[in-house]
């Protein structure tokens, strides 16, 4: 096999076209190597009938790519050594003609899928799974012990987020482990990555047992880990698995996948769990907040910061963070109807707002002096409501405040 092989900025879709009655046994690749020190990045792989990407060999690396409706699976992991997986966004869209068939577990292809097929001197181990966003799938994650198999070994899976909501997903396990014969898992550890499952088949999979599998500090939905819950594990909150739809729905919906290529780069902040994306990043933790900003800014917009929380895009003085609280457009200049307005009443400073949303917290504040301490007069004051203003009073009068002045502001957070 050739090596020393860079692959980027391609798109690759309608291939191995030979299996497109699904009943083919040793079906050809998309794009696939067995030699040594190649990349593959920033390509766009869908909609072909077989595997999207296969790494096997050394020293590989796929990166950046976005890959969806391949047959089989996304990313594999075939006999690879030292090799990385990173920072791709793998997804189905549930096209049947490309579901796998025959004697395999039917449905849309695993997201990631690692085993050894081969019987040579090259074992699989030591690879690094980071980053990526796998959405759908029969299984986000599949180790299989068939053919010469040998069990996961001294590899790491990461800050990854999978994330099914389809009833077709999960049909193998949405994590999937399995055992054959004498062969053993070793030094590999899950850690720090989001794992939930809102409808299909089963959470966790794992035949053969999962000794040498240390998974520790994940997150879970519906429940834990089972055999594979690990220390300082949690459930997801419901808060957190509304915000994976929420990414789910802006990917899918998304009508050119390929302009998200840009926005798989490291997050500028690392997530403490789940993939450093500038994707999911900018899309914020918030799914309402997603929601919102799916709906107003492209891909592109998204890239170039138009919006994060701090960017005012319509230059009318208004944040985006501050326009979707206060029930505002962020690429329209209308902050003189949603500005925060101040008054005084029976000798009091009054702030009178809109607080448009439930998901995030709204605190007004006051002070005396604008480089001193602020401190809070209400949070979450009134109801949530598009038409219905809330007004919150100071509790000092002005006229018996020393010194005589006093200032009000509204803080928003989000969760």
């Amino acid at each position: 096999m050739p090596d020393h092989i860079l692959i980027e900025d391609c798109e690759v879709f309608d291939c191995v076209r030979h299996n497109i009655n699904r009943n083919i046994q040793g079906w050809q690749n998309a794009i696939a190597t067995g030699g040594d020190d190649v990349t593959v990045q920033r390509c766009y792989v869908h909609e072909n009938y077989g595997e999207g990407i296969i790494l096997g060999g050394r020293r590989n690396l796929a990166r950046e790519n976005v890959v969806h409706d391949n047959f089989s699976c996304g990313i594999y992991l075939d006999g690879a050594a030292d090799s990385r997986v990173e920072r791709n966004l793998i997804f189905t869209r549930h096209l049947t003609a490309f579901y796998s068939a025959g004697a395999m577990v039917a449905g849309p292809g695993s997201g990631i899928q690692v085993a050894d097929e081969i019987n040579d001197t090259l074992v699989l181990t030591a690879n690094t799974i980071t980053d990526n966003l796998v959405l759908g799938g029969r299984a986000g994650f599949y180790y299989g012990d068939y053919l010469n198999g040998g069990g996961f070994k001294n590899s790491v899976l990461s800050h990854n987020a999978f994330y099914a909501s389809h009833p077709a997903d999960a049909a193998a396990g949405w994590i999937h482990f399995d055992l054959s014969g004498t062969h053993t898992h070793s030094n590999s550890v899950a850690q720090a990555n989001l794992i939930a499952l809102t409808t299909g088949g089963t959470l966790v999979s794992v035949s053969g047992g999962a000794s040498g599998l240390t998974f520790s500090d994940n997150g879970w939905s519906p429940s834990g880990g089972g055999v594979l819950a690990g220390a300082v594990d949690t459930v997801l909150t419901a808060a957190e698995v509304s915000w994976l739809q929420a990414v789910s729905d802006f990917v899918l919906g998304t009508a050119d996948p390929k302009a998200l290529i840009p926005l798989l780069v490291p997050a500028v902040t690392p997530p403490v769990r789940g993939p450093s994306l500038r994707l999911t990043e900018r899309l914020g933790r918030t799914a309402g907040l997603v929601a919102w900003r799916a709906a107003r800014f492209t891909p592109a917009r998204l890239n170039a910061g138009d919006a994060t929380d701090m960017a005012d895009p319509d230059a009318d003085s208004l944040s985006n963070l501050f326009e979707y609280a206060l029930g505002a457009e962020p690429l329209v200049a209308d902050s003189g109807a949603f500005t925060p307005a101040a008054s005084i009443v029976s000798n009091r400073l009054r702030l009178t707002f809109t607080r448009a949303r439930a998901d995030l917290t709204y605190t007004v504040q006051a002070t005396s002096d604008l480089v001193g301490t602020w401190s809070d007069l209400a949070a979450n004051p009134g109801t949530v409501s598009l038409t219905t203003p809330v007004t919150v009073a100071d509790t000092v009068d002005i006229t018996t405040a020393n010194p005589a002045r006093r200032f009000l502001r509204l803080k928003i957070t989000t969760p």
